[in-house]
C-alpha cells in the first residue's frame, strides 16, 4: 500500500503554488526612475493621480518653485507627454514647458485657464472642461514621482528651485526619451 500526503497538505501545495503563479503575472514591475533621478526620495503616485483626459490618466504637483506639472499616458494615442506651467527663466515669454514621447520637446506660451483644462467624453460628445488648481498636490523639494504603464513612463523631480522631467516609451521601434529641465536661470530641453 503507498501512503499519500494528507489532504490538508496537498491543497496547501496547490494554493501556495497558483498564488505563486498569480504573484508572477498580475501585477506588473514598477518602473524603474530614468538615470539622474536616484538622489531623490521616491514618492508614492497614488495621492498624486488627479488627472483624468480623453484616453488617459496622470499625476499633477505644484513644485517648490510653484510651477504646476504634470505626467499623462495617453493609451488611446500611444504616447506620454509632461508639462509644467509658470514662470520659466531663460526661455522669453514662454510658460510651458512641454515634452512628449510621440512628438517634439520645447517651450510655448499658453494661459492658466488652458492648461487647467481636461478633455472629457459624455453625451455631448468630446467636451474641454476645467479642473482646479487644488488638484495639483505639493511636491516636496528633494521628490521624485513617476508615472507608469506598461510602455511609457514619465518621472519628474524636485529641489527648492529645479524641477526635471523625463517620459520615456519602450516599444519594438526602440526607445524615446525626452526631457527637460526648468531652472532658476535657465530651462532647457533634450
Amino acid at each position: 500500500m503507498t501512503s499519500r500526503p494528507p489532504t490538508a497538505v496537498v491543497r496547501a501545495l496547490l494554493c501556495a503554488a497558483a498564488a505563486s503563479a498569480l504573484v508572477g503575472t498580475v501585477a506588473p514591475s514598477a518602473a524603474a526612475a530614468p538615470p539622474g533621478y536616484s538622489g531623490y526620495h521616491a514618492v508614492d503616485p497614488k495621492p498624486f493621480q488627479t488627472y483624468s483626459t480623453y484616453g488617459g490618466a496622470g499625476v499633477q504637483f505644484t513644485s517648490p518653485s510653484g510651477l504646476l506639472c504634470r505626467i499623462v499616458v495617453i493609451s488611446r494615442g500611444e504616447f506620454a507627454y509632461a508639462q509644467c506651467f509658470g514662470a520659466l527663466a531663460g526661455v522669453g515669454r514662454a510658460d510651458l514647458a512641454s515634452i512628449n514621447t510621440g512628438g517634439a520637446a520645447g517651450f510655448s506660451t499658453s494661459s492658466r485657464s488652458s492648461f487647467l483644462t481636461a478633455q472629457n467624453v459624455g453625451d455631448n460628445g468630446v467636451t474641454t472642461e476645467p479642473i482646479s488648481a487644488s488638484g495639483f498636490p505639493a511636491l516636496r523639494a528633494g521628490s521624485s514621482l513617476t508615472y507608469t504603464d506598461d510602455i511609457w513612463s514619465g518621472t519628474c523631480a524636485v529641489d527648492a528651485a529645479r524641477t526635471r522631467c523625463t517620459v520615456t516609451a519602450v516599444t519594438s521601434s526602440g526607445t524615446t526619451v525626452k526631457s527637460f529641465t526648468l531652472g532658476p536661470t535657465a530651462s532647457t530641453t533634450s
